[in-house]
This record gives structure tokens, sequence and C-alpha cells, in this order.
């Protein structure tokens, strides 16, 4: 029988086993690079995350502001369609008035065109109203009575405050005193309409001499006293007041505290004591620049006159009102760059300026917060706050304890798989403390952590004596396959044999050198990796001392509020 020479079959497997060495080798080096950059990669999709995210909010941002654009605009072309005439009618009784005291316009074409702008807008108040006037001036008196019925008929509170103010325009006290007598024989404390707000307007820039001032303010005082006595309407001031400084919070982004807002689950409490907080110095600019505004009575008395009955004629009637309310809300999206919540909660407090009626304590402040909505001056605003301060003074202490009684004084800390690379490649376990616990003892508890979850990495990598059981195993069998194929098929046997014997010997050896070698690189980096932990906790720390300090610095302005409201000029 032949013998076999195993020399060169066994230098050919080595050769083999060499070559598959190097290759492994290399595999392995690959390997490394690729775990690397996974782990860079999970960095970059977390932040890719966050910035597709912002990116989403903005651009949906910026959709609501486009659609609130265009529906504003659709808005004021229907209220333009719907009640563009009315203007026509506003406009002209402003200059009819400057025409009777230039007396440049014959009464004839003063008469045609009241009539004209009757037939036009059959159910605005003011168009009959006009007629009137021109009657009056050519000495009709039948037709300026039935005109001044009709007007009347039409809306009476407008019509008597718009006859006082052109009668007292023409210096004929008596009788505008009377008219406005009438006038508030027509009102209900309860459910004064918007134009009580023009007679306030008029106390401000005293338009009715002493006795019509003296009219005004014991019919406002008789109706303080007796809506005092209604704990709701009192509670009403003091809820619009607590909204109205609501409105006025600032903003506050998470890049401003970038790592406390990344590891805090509490950081949106935070964030909204911060925004509430702030709001006394916005609060405080807007009512010191209110009360230290300027409002001499300058020019003449029928100048002031004229701005009255503007704001009188052009002020928005009740079927204007809802299309008026949908153009503040649009306003107020627009206003807040997309923000719905914050447009909405403004938008829902403007509306109020636009009710249909408002008690006399709700007129006078929603005239302190909207002036403009009410059609009035800073005049009247101011003394809208004056007769409204201790309702001012009540809603900011009731605002601040609120946002005080929900206000955290620590704010919890997580420290996740994800809060480093290092924690994702390691297997990191959740680990949470606040920031009331002692910095050194933190420090030394995220530490422990840390060893415990490489401790137990390094046990899992280690290679242990069960995987060379395994492996023997696996070569007792090749062994015992190659005996039994060698009888019958001595080449085929003789190979089954050989890598029985070689191959989980050099698979025991690569796995052993693998596992040493993730071994060694933990050991490596564990110091890093507590140190990452750690100086993410330090700046989480430093951003929540930051926020207290700007937290107390805020609240403590409402000390200057109150001063503020306390001392307003009565």
């Amino acid at each position: 029988m032949n013998q076999i020479n195993f020399g060169p079959i066994l230098r050919k497997v080595e050769e083999t086993r060499i070559i598959l060495d190097r290759h492994i080798d290399d595999v392995e080096v690959q390997i490394g690079d690729v775990s690397s950059d996974l782990s860079d990669t999970r960095s970059d999709v977390a932040e890719l995350k966050s910035l597709f995210e912002t990116f989403l909010m903005r651009n949906e941002r910026q959709r609501l502001i486009q659609l609130a654009e265009t529906k504003k605009a659709s808005l004021k072309d229907e209220l333009d369609r719907s009640f563009g005439h009315y203007s026509v009618v506003r406009r002209t009784s402003v200059g009819m008035l400057q025409a009777f005291d230039v007396g440049n316009v014959r009464n004839n074409t003063v008469h045609q065109i009241s009539e004209e702008l009757m037939i036009q807008t059959p159910r605005y108040w003011l168009a009959p109203a006009l007629v009137g006037l021109a009657a009056w001036s050519k000495d009709d008196k039948e037709l300026a009575e039935k005109s001044v019925e009709a007007a009347f008929g039409r809306d009476p509170k407008k019509t008597s405050l718009f006859f006082a103010l052109v009668l007292r325009r023409q210096h004929r006290l008596g009788e505008a005193a009377r008219w406005l007598r009438h006038y508030f024989q027509s009102l209900d404390a309860y459910h004064l309409t918007r134009e009580f707000a023009i007679l306030q307007e008029a106390i401000a820039q005293a338009a009715f001499g002493p006795d019509g001032k003296q009219l005004v303010m014991e019919n406002l005082e008789t109706w303080r006293e007796m809506l005092s006595m209604e704990p709701e309407i009192e509670e009403k001031q003091v809820s619009q007041w607590v909204g109205e400084v609501d409105t006025h919070r600032g903003r506050i982004n998470d890049e401003d505290f970038p790592k406390l807002s990344q590891i805090s689950p509490t950081w949106s409490e935070l964030k909204e004591m911060l925004e509430k907080a702030s709001a006394h110095e916005f609060i405080l600019e807007k009512y010191v620049q209110v009360r230290d505004t300027n409002t001499p009575l300058t020019g003449s008395s029928a100048d002031r006159l004229d701005d009255l009955l503007d704001i009188l004629v052009t002020e928005y009637d009740a079927e204007e009102l809802p299309l008026r309310r949908e153009v503040l809300f649009q306003d107020s999206i627009i206003e807040h760059d997309g923000d719905e919540v914050r447009a909405r909660e403004q938008a829902d407090l403007n509306t109020q300026a636009l009710d249909e009626t408002l008690d006399a304590l709700s007129l006078q402040t929603q005239t302190a917060f909207r002036p403009h909505l009410l059609g009035v001056s800073t005049s009247s605003q101011k003394i809208a706050v004056s007769a409204s301060r201790v309702y001012f003074e009540r809603g900011i202490s009731r605002y601040t304890k609120e946002y005080r009684a929900k206000a955290p004084h620590e704010a919890a800390l997580d420290f996740d798989r994800s809060h480093s690379n290092y924690a994702s490649q390691y297997g990191f376990t959740h680990w949470s403390t606040t920031t009331s616990v002692p910095q050194e003892q933190v420090e030394t508890g995220l530490r422990e952590h840390w060893d415990s979850v490489m401790h137990r990495y390094i046990e899992s990598m280690r290679f242990t004596i069960k995987q060379v059981i395994l492996h023997i195993f696996v070569a007792v069998l090749a062994v015992l396959l190659g005996i039994a194929l060698f009888n019958a098929w001595q080449l085929l046997g003789l190979l089954v044999l050989i890598g029985g014997a070689v191959i989980p010997t050099y698979l025991i050896h690569q796995k052993k050198k693998n596992a040493d070698a993730a071994v060694e690189q933990a050991e490596k980096t564990r110091e890093k990796a507590k140190d990452v932990s750690i100086q993410l906790y330090r700046e989480a720390s430093a951003e929540w001392v930051d926020a207290k300090l700007d937290y107390d610095d805020a609240d403590a302005r409402e000390e200057d509020v109150l001063d503020m409201v306390k001392g307003w000029p009565l």
C-alpha cells in the first residue's frame, strides 16, 4: 500500500491558515472602523432628527403664517364687499360737520348727499342721522324730527351720543347734556355696548365741560358700586387681568439651555416657569409707557370733537363683529410667528373687546387692555387703568401666586443610553438624579454606575471556558467523522480530520484575541466615558443655576409692577 505524503497537504493547510488569519485581521479592523462609524452615525442621526423636527415645526408655522395672511386678505375683501358702504357714510359724516364750520358747501348739496346715503344704507343708524343734520341746517324741523326718530329707532344709544357730541361741538352745552341724560337712560350697566368707550374718551378730552363730566362720573360711580356687589363680575375682572399678564410672557428656546433641555425630563416645567416670570418685565414696560405718555389737549374744541365723532362713527357695528373677530385671530397667528396656541390665547382676549355688550367694569378693563380695538386714545386708557387698578393688583398677585406654586425647586436629570456615544456603545442603563443632590454625591454615583455598566459589558465580552469546551466538542465530532470517512474516502476523511483539529483551535485563538481586544478597549475608554457623562451633568447643573437666577430676577419684578399699579395717577 502506497504511503501518503502529508507534507504538502500540511503546508497547504498552514498557508491557508495564514492567509485566512490575515483576512480575518483585516475584517476585524474594518469591523472596528464600522463600529466607530456606527457610533458616530447614531449621534449624527440623533442630531439630524432634532434638526428635522425643528425644521418641521418652523415649516408648519410658516405655512400657518402664509395661510393666515391669505385668510386675512379674503376676510378684508368680504368686509369691504359687505360693509364698505358703511365707510362712505362714516367719512361723509365728519366731512359734513367740517363743511358746516367752513360754510363752503351749499345746504342743497349736503341734503342731496345725505338722502343718497340714506337710500344706499337703509339699515345703518348713521344714515338717517346725517339726513337729520342736513334738515337741521335748512331749518326743516319736520324732516329733522323724522330723521332723528329713524336713527334713534335703529340705534338709540349711538344716536344719543352722536347728537350729544354734535351739539357740544356747536357749543350748545345745555342741549348736549340733555342728550347725555337721554343716553344714560337707555343704558344697562350690565350690557353696555362698545360706543360707551367713546364717552370715556369724551371725559378724558374734557369735551362736555364740568356739568357733563359730573353727569358721567356720577353714573360711572353708581355703576361701579352696583357691579362691585356681584362676586362673579369682580372675579371676571381679576381673571381677565391674569390673562392680560399671561399674554405678555416671554419665550424661552431650548437652545438657551441646551444641556438641561437634553437630559431633564422636567425641562418643560422649568421652561414654563421662566416664561411665566418674564411677563412682569413686559407688562411693566407696556403700562409704564401708557402712564408716561404725554396726552395734552391740543387744538381747538372743534378739532377734538371731530376726533371723538370720528371714533364714534368709524367704530364697528354689531353686524361686522364676527368678521372682525376672525381677522383678529389671523393677525394673532402672524404676530406670534405661527404659534397657534399663543395666537388663540391672544385672540380670545382680543375678541372680548369686540363683544356686542359688556358690563361697565368689563368695559373699563378692556379699555385698559386694548384701547385701539375700542377706538379710544391713551387718555381713556389711563382713566380705565385707574378705575381698574384694584383688579390689576389682584390679577398680578394671583398670576404670580399660581406660577410660584407650580415652580419646580429642583430639576430631574436622566442619563439614558442616548446621552453619549459611549453610553450607546457600551449599553448604558438608565440612571437619574436631581439638581438638589450634592455634586460630589452625584459624580460618585455616576462613576459607580459606569463601573457597573463597564463590568457587565466586559464580562459579556470576556473569553470563557464555555467557549473552549464548545469548540473542543466540535473538534472531537470532526475528528470522529474524519476517522469514519477515512476508511472509505481517505483524502476526504483526512481533510475533515485535519480541519476538525485545526479550525476549532484557530477559532478559539481568534475569539480569545477579539475578546481580549474588546476588553482592553473598554478598559481604556472607561474613564473617558465617565468624564463625558460627568461633564454633561456639570453643564446641565450650571444651566439650572443660571435658569434659577434668571427666574429670581424676573420674579422679583412683581414688586415693581405692584408699585406701579398702586401709584397709578387717579
